[in-house]
Formats: structure tokens, C-alpha cells, sequence
């Protein structure tokens, strides 16, 4: 898969997330693997490692450009040292659903042309 296409999936992701509800990225993820040209384990890391990295970044940049405490309060609420390990536990937990969302994606173009076949 060329990089290319590993950026036009980033910004299909992103897109997703400005557009449509918080959970199109399940969506956008499945797309990504079924149109990845890895194998199961680089797929879901690809998946996987693009929702964390969007979902980072925007937490960052929501950060820094509204200067809310928002994440303070939320990570004391929780117990946690800080808002960051909240930002990052967050973005892991949706980057399991997004790397399974992109295996789904996977499974079905191995699965569809042997029922198209039978």
C-alpha cells in the first residue's frame, strides 16, 4: 500500500470525525481494511495506530486552543495523575475498537469472493 493511500485513509478518518457521529470511525476503520493490501496484524495496526494518532491530536489541539481545564477535572474525577494518561487511555481503548473495526474490514475481502464463488 503506498503512502498515498495511507493519507487519503488518514483523511477520510478525520473527515469522519467532523462529520458524523463519534462512532463513524468503526466505519471508516472497516474501510481501511478492506481496501489494505496487508495481512491481518499490519492491518490492524494500521487501523489501530491511525484512530490514536487522529484522536491525540485532537484532544491536544482542542487543548491548546480553547485553554480548558475540562481534562483536569474530568482525569480528578477519575483518580488519574493527570489529563494526559485520560487523553491517552482514551485514545488506546478506541484505537482496540478501531484496529478491530479495520480486521472486520480484512475479514471480508477474504470472506466475500469464496461465498460470491459458492
Amino acid at each position: 500500500m503506498s503512502s498515498l493511500k495511507i493519507i487519503a485513509l488518514a483523511i477520510a478518518l478525520i473527515l469522519s470525525q467532523y462529520l458524523a457521529p463519534w462512532w463513524s470511525f468503526t466505519i471508516a476503520c472497516t474501510l481501511i481494511g478492506f481496501f489494505s493490501s496487508f495481512g491481518k496484524w499490519k492491518t490492524f495496526f494500521l487501523g489501530a495506530g491511525l484512530l490514536f494518532l487522529v484522536w491525540m491530536t485532537q484532544y491536544l489541539y482542542v487543548e491548546l486552543r480553547t485553554g480548558s481545564n475540562i481534562g483536569e477535572q474530568a482525569a480528578g474525577m477519575m483518580h488519574l495523575p493527570g489529563k494526559y494518561i485520560l487523553y491517552a487511555a482514551s485514545s488506546f481503548f478506541f484505537a482496540l475498537i478501531a484496529g478491530l473495526s479495520a480486521l472486520l474490514g480484512y475479514f471480508l475481502t477474504v470472506q466475500l469472493p469464496q461465498k460470491i464463488a459458492n
